[in-house]
């Protein structure tokens, strides 16, 4: 399995499988405030544009894209993140 290979980032051992769903479960609500967090800031950014095309900004969705996929490239190569997420 591919994930073997991951790098660890400050997880704890966990003793039983239950401890890991809670670790996940705890690290998903993380993301999903995350998330939240980066939207706000998203419409907050929209504030500034003065045109739709500026609004959808496509060549800063590359850039956002590329720099997701180097970030993840460092943490865990052998994962398919962008197959997982439909992106491109």
């Amino acid at each position: 399995m591919f994930l073997i290979d991951c790098p660890r980032i400050g997880s704890r051992n966990a003793r039983t499988s239950g401890e890991v769903r809670s670790h996940i479960d705890a690290l998903d609500q993380r993301l999903i405030e995350l998330i939240a967090q980066r939207g706000d800031y998203v419409r907050q950014a929209a504030r500034f544009r003065h045109s739709d095309r500026q609004v959808a900004a496509p060549d800063r969705l590359e850039q956002i894209i590329a720099k997701a996929r180097h970030l993840a490239n460092r943490w865990v190569p052998s994962l398919p993140w962008w197959s997982m997420c439909g992106a491109r």
